[in-house]
């Protein structure tokens, strides 16, 4: 039930944005891309024994691009790579253990024109 509400606010937003595109063309609307680094880190991990070694930390990127249909809204996507978290340890005798954060996201964006060609964005969030 949930997904087919997703689903049909989606397909509105996309019809709603498709449509407006023809309406208002401005400096803010069309393609863009981008990216961005930096490093990840995992927290609380456990196995229900001692942890001998482990590597938390990681180099961590996105990229993606969207297209903005009017200077309030757009639609994006990226490939998000946070890297990887190696654990080994003595518990169940011995263990190694590599955890692996990879995938993609596409977002709904609000856009606050703050110059002819220059927005902030906003990207709504969904608590899980």
């Amino acid at each position: 039930m949930r997904r087919n509400r997703v689903t049909r606010a989606l397909t509105l937003a996309v019809i709603f944005a498709l449509a407006s595109s023809f309406y208002a063309q401005d400096a803010l609307a069309g393609w863009f891309v981008g990216g961005s680094v930096g490093q990840s880190k995992t927290y609380d991990y456990s196995v229900g024994g001692p942890i001998d070694s482990s590597d938390e930390e990681d180099f961590a990127y996105r990229l993606g691009g969207g297209y903005t249909f009017i200077k309030y809204f757009g639609l994006a996507g990226s490939y998000v790579d946070l890297g990887d978290s190696h654990y080994e340890g003595p518990a169940f005798g011995g263990f190694t253990d590599t955890l692996s954060a990879k995938g993609f996201d596409f977002s709904a964006l609000g856009v606050l024109p703050v110059h002819d060609r220059i927005g902030l964005i906003g990207v709504p969030s969904v608590p899980t």
